[in-house]
């Protein structure tokens, strides 16, 4: 039998929660304790799955230290599932790993892992929960799955200590108690003063309370001595002498210690006044105290600042209102800052109207309206401030300032800020050789006009074209630099008609430049010539010479269309007597090999002047494939070409 076996066991007495997807709990039954198999000795486990899962089944695996695993299947209903495994031979505290997984289509969906330690003799239960949270979820071994994260294993559960199953550990001691706080000191009374000279004794202090009694193990705390008493000074001035008959006034008695000033002594008979005690002021005078001095002033000085009633004035060691200089009103009266000279003026960095005596010295009052340490300009865009600054420097803005502008074709654009002062770059070409308009650079042209030069450049498709030289190939006048089209832009009058280029079949027509493309039979021979049939004067002629037997020939092979309508004609004209002759013969195969299927009526002429266009109209042969135009003449002799064309009609040249 294995050693951990699967049975019907007693159901557990309760549960502990342990985690939100693994919840554990360890409950005690009565047992025998021992390595030996006892039925008592059981793991009750609990699967709870969330409905939403429609889980199939669950499969269960135990396993501990030096045993074979465990491997049960059960059905995933009725929910929550429930086991008991029973193990054998494990000693007390072995420690069994469980791993539950969710089952669908015979693969784990889910997965729970759990540990619990085992005692013989007794239950422990544990319950897993199957959650949507964790589907799918891969932890490391030692790992399970909690709210979507993998979180390592709790710690084993264990059997509770219950009654019935013998006497559990005791608990630790509390902690020693903290000492009673002792009692205040009684407070000492003040002896009563002498009557003029002598102050009072105080009384003595009382007797510290003494410290409570600490709980146990605990520390006392010492009382708080008790307050000392306080002597109380003399009630009776001295009084001042009287005068003698005649002579000087008496001198005041001296005040008691801690009493109120000497009265003033009577004037002698024929004397003078008598001088007071030392205790009191005379007359135009008034007492100034600073701590424990006191001392008589002029009764219009001032003891402290706050006496002095006056903008920007403070209280001098001579007990005089003078002025407050360098500092900020030390009674606040003035609203900006006491000056070298003790006048009221706005600080730096602050509003000029602050105070009706303007900015500080070393500042002027900006166009913004602060007094600043410098210029900080005046550009409404770029002119800097020093408001709120202390050291009343000016700051400038960095951004963008001005508008654009239009300078001849080309553009000027905003400005930036720079120390207060908006710098304009210099004017710049607008793109694609367009002109400024209304402050702004066009994007497209309509006519030669919104182009930087209407000489050098004409408008074609919206964008600005730089206009031909001569020989360029032309469709309009503007295009050309001499304004002048025939097909090619020319320094005067010209006719330089272009061949079609998407019907007419043939390569170089016109010979332009040279005779390339065209081949020559053996006999014949072909070379450029000037002279073009329009006299246009960037064309030329083809020249060919040939042995006149009919059957050298000079020639272009070209593929072309089944069933269909073109037009084959040219120009010549002839540098002797013989005819020129020039057809088309039409070929089922490519190349213009094998037999003809079709040749078309020759074409000739006989002048040495330029012939007209000599033109004719086929219809291909159902199965045609290739056509090879050629000419030739009746006899001996040359003869010139130009504007040959094999075009899809209705087209020609």
């Amino acid at each position: 039998m294995h050693d951990l076996v699967i049975g019907a066991g007693a159901r557990p007495r309760r549960r502990a929660a342990m985690g939100a997807v693994v919840a554990m709990a360890a409950v005690a039954s009565a047992g025998v304790a021992g390595c030996k198999s006892d039925a008592s000795t059981a793991i009750d486990v609990t699967v709870d799955s969330e409905a939403a899962l429609m889980l199939e089944k669950i499969a269960l695996t135990a396993t501990a230290k030096g045993k074979d695993p465990l491997n049960q299947e059960l059905a995933a209903s009725p929910n929550p599932s429930r086991l008991t495994i029973t193990p054998t031979g494990l000693a007390d505290g072995s420690v069994v790993t469980l791993e539950v997984r969710g089952l669908k289509a015979g693969s784990a969906v889910v997965t729970a892992r759990g540990r619990v330690a085992v005692e013989n003799g007794q239950r422990v239960a544990i319950t897993f929960h199957l959650r949507a949270d964790c589907v799918n979820k891969s932890c490391a071994a030692d790992q399970t799955c909690d709210q979507g994260a993998c979180v390592p294993i709790p710690d084993p559960a264990r059997p509770d200590s219950g009654s019935d199953a013998g006497t559990g550990r005791g608990g630790a001691g509390g902690s020693a108690g903290s000492g009673g706080v002792g009692g205040s000191g009684g407070v000492g009374g003040g002896g009563t003063g002498g009557s003029v000279a002598t102050a009072g004794t105080g009384g003595a202090g009382g007797t510290a309370g003494t410290g409570g009694g600490g709980g146990m193990a605990g520390t006392a705390v010492g009382g708080t001595g008790g307050l000392g008493g306080s002597g109380r000074g003399g009630a009776t001035a001295g009084t001042g002498g009287s005068a003698g008959t005649g002579g000087s006034a008496g001198t005041g008695g001296r005040g008691g210690t801690g009493g109120g000033a000497g009265t003033s002594g009577s004037a002698g008979i024929g004397g003078s006044t008598g001088t007071g005690g030392t205790g009191g002021c005379g007359a135009n005078m008034k007492t100034c105290t600073t701590g424990t001095t006191t001392i008589c002033i002029a009764a219009s000085g001032c003891c402290v600042t706050a006496d002095c009633t006056g903008v920007c004035q403070t209280c001098s060691t001579a007990h005089t209102c003078t002025a407050a200089t360098n500092v900020d009103d030390p009674n606040g009266r003035c609203a900006g800052t006491c000056d070298s000279s003790g006048a009221c003026k706005s600080k730096r960095g602050q509003n000029c109207q602050a105070t009706t005596g303007g900015c500080i010295s070393g500042t002027t009052c900006q166009a913004d309206g602060f007094c600043c340490a410098g210029n900080c300009g005046t550009d409404p865009t770029c002119g800097g401030t020093c408001a709120g600054r202390s050291d009343g420097l000016c700051q400038y803005p960095t951004g963008a300032c001005g508008t654009a502008r239009c300078s001849g074709t080309g553009i000027i654009d905003p400005g930036t800020c720079s120390s207060g002062t908006c710098m304009t770059p210099t004017a710049r070409a607008c793109a694609n050789n367009l002109v400024c308009s209304n402050d702004a650079c066009k994007t497209s042209c309509t006519t030669a006009a919104d182009c930087v030069s209407s000489t050098s450049y004409y408008c074609a498709a919206g964008a600005c074209t730089a206009k031909k030289p001569n020989m360029s190939l032309c469709s309009a006048a503007q295009e050309c630099t001499s304004n002048i089209c025939g097909g090619r832009c020319c320094a005067s009058a010209c006719t330089c008609t272009q061949p079609n280029a998407s019907a007419n079949l043939l390569q170089n027509p016109g010979f332009d430049t040279n005779v390339s493309g065209w081949s020559t039979d053996s006999g014949t021979t072909v070379m450029w010539g000037s002279g073009d049939a329009e006299n246009c004067p960037y064309s030329g002629i083809a020249r060919v010479n040939g042995p006149g037997d009919g059957v050298s020939r000079f020639w272009q092979c070209v593929p072309i269309s089944a069933a269909t309508s073109y037009n084959f004609g040219y120009r010549a004209h002839a540098d002797g007597t013989s005819f020129i002759h020039c057809a088309v013969e039409v070929y089922p195969t490519a190349g213009c090999t094998n037999f003809t299927t079709l040749t078309i009526d020759e074409n000739t002429w006989l002048n040495v002047d330029w012939s007209p266009d000599l033109s004719s109209t086929f219809m291909s042969s159902p199965d045609a494939r290739s056509a090879k135009f050629y000419c030739y003449a009746e006899a001996a002799g040359g003869f010139a070409l130009d504007m040959l064309y094999l075009s899809r009609a209705p087209a020609k040249y």
